[in-house]
């Protein structure tokens, strides 16, 4: 057939030809550079004009006329089509290429300063091109199609760009219309690559522009559909979920009116760029969400959501940083009455809050507690800093600073004289850190510190703890104070709630004592409880708490082999508690019973707080497997041979005929890590002919001289999700 009669059939039928992009050269042998070539050339525009659209054109025997014109017919293949010039008889029509730079979309003359000659006999009652185009039912043609050139001295128009959001159809699932995000554009063929958020790549596809299968941002809505959200991300509303995200719904002037349903305008305050080009208003909330700061083991005020009248005593037991999620847990209270909330939630305080509102305060229950100063001071405690909430869940109290300020006065240890504690000025700062310098002495003192260190203190620390204070240079001891030193230099001191707790020995910011995750050296699959046993000169000397120090070992404080607590649950992997440690394993607990602290996770780089990179299986890696011909059964076994580039697997159980052996994806929930049952409370089935009260998987890799599969092989669900 020839290639016309093709575009047609594909029209006619709403079909999609495979992109001349997809072949190889050999495939495309034979064919013309127009048929052949790039989509993003002008071949792949050309296909969406259609006969009857209209455009500006130059009158070819009168180059200096530009006119109101109509496509009356094209040859895709060829890359051509012909004007007709409205009104006129068809003697003036041609046929051009469709890059001709003749040919210009609606409004160029008017943007040009150009003047457009109009239908021939229309005269004034033409009344512009979109009283033209709407009395009698035209469309133009696309402004997306036309070249740079074609549109020169026009303003940017509203296109698709990557990180857009919409909304799509799942073509695996066409019932469902989801949450999905711009990953490619291809200007020159339309075409636009689909992501579902919070999905694999798997589902991506590409589309046409004017595509029935995609829509703008509240069509849904709109048309009283259900959209799915994205999997796994927080989502209450497409304005928060874009304010959090910092990203853009597409512009409504980018979809067809096929794809709007009617709608006229995105929803209200939805962020968006504008048709040219620059955002049209931040993507920022009404009052931007706050850092997200909190930790575990840090305290606030909650509301009991049994009894909503009362406000407690609260910790953060666990977290969801990817979410921010927090879960909150009563001091002193059982477990049952936790909850999980979002780090803006309105029920939640930071430390103080019921004070300034005149609200009783809860306090822990069977617990001494006078004031959150003591509290906070004598059990090491540290408060969910105030800059991690809103402006509603601090309503009431005063303003505080959220960091320290250039110019604010401290107390600080001369590094010098360690002995001698110092009336101080904040003299710089930069990339977090902090310039100390000592008043009334030369900058040869000065130094540079974190601004948790504990060698600077609040105004007044040394009078509280006994310490002398020296004085600014030249002035006495016994005339000094700071109400009137503060009067006199117009100074502000720096907020005692940005100084780091007392106590501690610390250096670099890591503190003995101080609680983590850490791989375990002699068994890399073990990440296990343990603690700081000693920092010296930014290198850390971990210890796992219960066992001898024979497994201890030294590290650097990025290294790889450390993380902050809650990192094996947060990456679906299982955390070998302490040795001895009975019934299951809470850091929450585990902290106030040993009356420690974790390791900030702040402290931690980007590669400590990330998951795991999967690791590609390996022919001969032991695992344990579900038996899919007798699904109750979990067996020892092998991967056996691989295919697909590493992604799908034959597993095979150890002793067993290979008639039980099966293929399946390197995804799958059916296989799982060494130790898996063990954790789980299943019974592995071991080789055929040992028994299994006795198997034991360190003596049978020993014995074998196996290889296990790292976790960092499997998914997070095949790590920890038990089946059912």
């Amino acid at each position: 057939a020839k290639a016309d009669d093709v575009m047609d059939y594909l029209k006619a039928n709403g079909l999609v030809a495979a992109s001349p992009d997809l072949f190889v050269a050999a495939q495309k042998k034979g064919m013309s550079s127009v048929d052949a070539g790039s989509s993003s050339g002008s071949s792949g525009a050309i296909g969406r004009i259609q006969v009857g659209m209209r455009l500006e054109a130059v009158d070819i025997r009168h180059p200096t006329l530009i006119c109101c014109a109509t496509v009356t017919s094209v040859q895709p293949s060829a890359g051509r089509v012909e004007v007709h010039f409205d009104g006129w008889g068809p003697e003036y029509d041609y046929w051009c290429q469709w890059s001709d730079e003749g040919l210009h979309p609606v409004g160029w003359c008017a943007a040009n300063g150009r003047a457009l000659q109009p239908p021939h006999g229309a005269g004034p009652s033409f009344g512009g091109w979109e009283t033209y185009l709407a009395s009698n039912g035209y469309s133009a043609v696309p402004r997306n199609v036309f070249s740079a050139a074609q549109c020169s001295g026009m303003p940017a128009v509203a296109t698709f760009e990557v990180g857009m959001r919409l909304e799509a159809v799942d073509r695996k699932n066409p019932s469902m219309v989801c949450a999905a995000s711009v990953v490619g554009v291809d200007t020159g063929a339309g075409r636009v690559e689909i992501h579902f958020d919070g999905w694999n790549d798997h589902y991506n596809y590409w589309c046409s522009i004017d595509d029935d299968d995609i829509h703008p941002v509240g069509w849904c809505s709109h048309v009283g559909r259900n959209m799915i959200p994205p999997n796994g991300l927080v989502f209450e509303s497409w304005k928060s979920y874009l304010q959090r995200n910092c990203c853009y719904a597409a512009p409504i002037e980018v979809f067809a009116s096929n794809q709007c349903g009617g709608m006229k305008s995105l929803p209200a305050s939805v962020p968006c760029k504008s048709s040219s080009g620059p955002a049209a208003t931040p993507a920022k909330p009404e009052a931007a969400r706050p850092p997200f700061l909190f930790e575990v083991g840090m305290r606030l005020e909650a509301k009991d959501r049994l009894n909503p009248s009362m406000v407690c005593v609260a910790s953060v037991v666990d977290l969801n940083a990817s979410q921010q999620r927090v879960e909150v847990y009563f001091d002193g209270w059982s477990a049952r009455y936790n909850y999980w909330c979002d780090a803006t939630d309105s029920d939640i305080h930071p430390v103080g809050w019921c004070r300034a509102n005149s609200r009783t305060l809860q306090p822990p229950k069977d617990t001494a507690f006078s004031s959150w100063e003591s509290y906070l001071s004598q059990n090491a405690y540290r408060a969910v800093p105030f800059k991690a909430f809103t402006s509603g869940q601090t309503a009431g109290m005063p303003p505080q600073a959220d960091n320290f300020q250039k110019g604010m006065k401290l107390e600080a240890r001369d590094r010098l004289n360690p002995h001698m504690v110092c009336v101080a000025t904040i003299a710089d700062i930069q990339n977090g850190r902090l310039l100390i310098h000592f008043d009334g002495w030369t900058v040869k003192y000065d130094y540079w510190c974190a601004p948790d260190t504990e060698d600077i203190r609040p105004v007044g620390w040394c009078d509280n703890v006994g310490c002398p204070l020296q004085p600014p240079k030249g002035q006495p001891k016994d005339s000094f104070h700071w109400n009137g030193y503060l009067a006199q230099e117009g100074a502000t001191s720096a907020p005692k709630h940005l100084f780091a707790p007392e106590g501690r020995t610390q250096i670099g910011c890591f503190m003995k004592n101080m609680k983590l995750e850490a791989k375990d050296r002699q068994n890399p699959t073990l990440t296990c409880a343990a603690s700081i046993v000693k920092v010296q000169e930014g290198r850390l000397l971990v210890h796992f708490d219960g066992w001898t120090d024979t497994y201890d070992y030294w590290c650097e404080r990025s290294s790889a082999d450390v993380h902050p607590i809650g990192w094996c649950k947060q990456n679906g992997l299982s955390i070998k508690p302490p040795k001895g440690h009975v019934g299951a394993f809470q850091w929450a607990d585990y902290l106030e019973q040993q009356n420690a602290r974790a390791v900030p996770r702040h402290l931690f780089t980007e590669e400590q707080l990330a998951m795991p990179v999967r690791r590609p299986f390996e022919v001969g890696m032991k695992l344990e497997a579900k038996d899919r011909k007798n699904p109750t059964m979990t067996c020892v076994a092998t991967v056996e041979q691989m295919r697909a580039g590493g992604e799908e697997l034959l597993i095979h159980f150890d002793g067993w005929t290979a008639k039980y052996d099966y293929w399946c994806c390197r995804d799958t929930a059916d296989i799982h890590p060494l130790g898996w049952c063990n954790m789980h409370r299943v019974k592995l089935q071991p080789p055929k002919g040992m028994n299994s009260a006795t198997f034991n998987w360190n003596q049978y890799l020993m014995d074998i001289d196996g290889m296990p599969a790292p976790d960092a092989c499997f998914t997070p669900a095949s790590r920890s999700a038990q089946r059912s």
